[in-house]
């Protein structure tokens, strides 16, 4: 009686928690798709602290510029209820690079011309700085790094494959449901020399579908796009996922 009593709780649990779950990550995708579809693409846009864009950007967003407006959606509501400004994050402070735990005596001649590890400190920057916001503590750099899949083997510093990175969220939603994850895809790039560079970033929003399964939306350079266009646009690439929680209130800055 009491195996039932206590499997009866877990159902009872899991259930309700698919059921927040669902309901508060299909409001966050709805706003995002909502106002992603009147923003501007730009090479180099983003918007800093003060929630202006950066000069030349045309009022548009990059890659990185547009990860960065998601999840101050998260960020900026907490810094407005408590009465702070500036209330979105410093463009500066998530440019801030981490050579002490990425890279190797190679890479590091290349830090100021070709900047490798781009995608993977911001991505890792903007998940520290959003949950030492919500938690009010410190994180060390790699704390929200997805390292513990049990389908895949973590490749340090490059992720996972990304032709399995939509398994390897799925498979973390299901034991975290309350996340949601920033990638930064990496591959041979440039010439003279050709290196391992993280060059694209993107946002993964875990959701349950009509037909109550986990499915994973994907938002990259303003619009949402799918894995398959992203696998087609960078075969052979790898994805390193960061995880950042869908708790709280969530509102976006209008583009």
């Amino acid at each position: 009686m009491r195996h039932l009593h206590i499997s009866f709780f877990f159902l009872t649990f899991f259930f309700l928690t698919s059921s927040l779950f669902a309901e508060n990550n299909i409001t966050i995708i709805s706003q995002i798709r909502n106002k992603s579809r009147v923003l501007n693409d730009s090479s180099i846009g983003a918007i800093d602290a003060d929630g202006k864009y950066t000069i030349n950007s045309n009022s548009g967003l990059n890659c990185s510029g547009y990860i960065k407006w998601i999840a101050d959606g998260f960020y900026m509501p907490i810094r407005k209820k408590r009465g702070e400004t500036p209330l979105f994050m410093s463009i500066q402070e998530l440019r801030v690079k981490h050579p002490e735990c990425r890279g190797d005596r190679y890479t590091n001649i290349f830090e100021e011309s070709r900047d490798p590890y781009f995608g993977l400190d911001w991505t890792r920057n903007i998940a520290v700085k959003l949950a030492t916001l919500q938690n009010n503590r410190e994180y060390s750099n790699e704390y929200f790094d997805v390292r513990d899949s049990k389908i895949l083997d973590y490749v340090e510093d490059r992720g996972y494959p990304l032709e399995n990175i939509k398994e390897v969220i799925i498979e973390q939603s299901k034991t975290f449901p309350n996340r949601w994850y920033l990638g930064s895809i990496s591959g041979p790039f440039g010439d003279n020399p050709r290196l391992h560079q993280h060059y694209h970033v993107c946002a993964f929003i875990p959701f349950i579908d009509e037909d109550g399964k986990i499915s994973v939306t994907v938002f990259e350079r303003n619009k949402e796009t799918s894995f398959d266009y992203l696998e087609k646009r960078y075969p052979g690439t790898y994805c390193h996922l960061v995880w950042l929680s869908t708790e709280g209130e969530f509102e976006l800055m209008d583009p």
